[in-house]
């Protein structure tokens, strides 16, 4: 019973003083209603976009190992692009594109210049991620026209500059693969040097069938001997065919010189050709790996100079129709829903504060 008197207390000590209860509350909703339209008007813009792979940057390969291509980034993409668009740059191209100082009237010269610009920006700035991996960019200003010229500014300065790092590897490494091709030149340069010293040295200038033609040649001119040496004794030994006999000598010697021709070339041949063979495989292989690097430099070249886009936009910034902010209902309702707990409290504070003996309690407290 005592829990029920206790309400009904609370309720009569309401019910007492309602018109003051009412009273207040209305007063108070009628001045935050008043206050609230002296609060200027905000607008938002706002873009959406996804993050680009940088595969569409990279050189597309041909061929058996082409393969699947992805479009939208991946979160470490994601996180490149929110980088950038927390970044001092952005704030700084901002500040200098719409001439923030003056637009906030700050004195650009003064102490905390850059510390209340740069809280005025974000507060201004929102990015965040949507359930479906998009971000969402957005740019708050009491000019609307404004808002959404720094929106869409915001968003292609963060694609520029996702570009500009891509870019920069790129260019890194086409310098690289330039100076690579250069020294590679140098190096097939002096083997061909040393290839055509040892080919001159050792006179083997066809690795693949100089051998075989050097010994099918000896071979027959050592046979072609024997049958000129049998023809040439058999002619000495009858006497006969003087003019014969002395012909064949002739042809004897010029065989023999020949043969011996043949033998020093085959031994040059045998003493080389190990030597002319691994600078040759050298040779190939360095002129092999030169041409597909060539043709890979064409290949980054021609990307590199070639435009792309790190952002997919959705959706650009378009003039904000309604304001984002103040939400003069909201205000209101809240101002008139504190005014009311508050004199509500208040009159239950006054009435039991009455039936209470202050004297008796500060002499209990003694």
């Amino acid at each position: 019973m005592e829990s029920y008197e206790n309400l009904a207390g609370i309720v009569n000590a309401l019910y007492q003083r309602k018109k003051a209860i009412i009273g207040i509350t209305f007063l108070t909703m009628v001045l935050a209603a008043g206050l609230s339209l002296l609060l200027p008007n905000y607008y938002a813009a706002e873009t959406i976009f996804y993050a680009a792979s940088p595969d569409l940057a990279k050189p597309s390969p041909i061929g058996v190992n082409e393969k699947k291509m992805d479009y939208y980034g991946e979160s470490e993409d994601m996180d490149r692009l929110f980088s950038l668009a927390l970044s001092s740059e952005l704030r700084g191209k901002l500040i200098q594109q719409f001439n923030l100082y003056d637009h906030f009237k700050i004195n650009k010269d003064s102490k905390n210049a850059e510390f209340r610009i740069g809280k005025k920006i974000d507060q201004a700035f929102t990015l965040e991620k949507t359930k479906y991996d998009a971000f969402r960019l957005s740019i708050e200003d009491k000019n609307p026209i404004l808002s959404r010229d720094m929106t869409n500014f915001a968003r292609d300065f963060i694609n520029t500059k996702a570009q500009s790092l891509i870019k920069d590897t790129q260019k890194k490494l086409l310098l690289t693969f330039e100076q690579n091709i250069s020294q590679k030149k140098k190096d097939i340069g002096v083997l061909n040097i040393e290839l055509d010293s040892l080919r001159n040295k050792y006179e083997i200038y066809d690795t693949k069938s100089q051998g075989q033609v050097i010994a099918e040649q000896l071979s027959k001119s050592q046979s072609k001997l024997q049958n000129l040496a049998s023809r040439l004794d058999s002619y000495q030994s009858m006497g006969i065919y003087r003019d014969s006999t002395r012909i064949l000598g002739i042809q004897k010697k010029a065989l023999n010189s020949q043969i011996s021709l043949l033998k020093r070339q085959a031994k040059n041949y045998n003493a080389g050709l190990a030597s002319v063979v691994s600078l040759e495989n050298q040779q190939n292989e360095a002129s092999d790996q030169l041409g597909i690097d060539i043709e890979r430099y064409k290949l980054l070249k021609s990307t590199f100079e070639t435009s792309f886009d790190a952002v997919h936009v959705v959706e650009f910034a378009n003039k904000p129709l309604r304001k984002s902010r103040p939400k003069r209902s909201i205000l209101v309702l809240a101002a008139g829903l504190a005014a009311f707990l508050i004199t509500s409290l208040a009159a239950i504070a006054a009435v039991y504060s009455k039936k209470v003996n202050w004297k008796e309690v500060l002499r209990s407290d003694k």
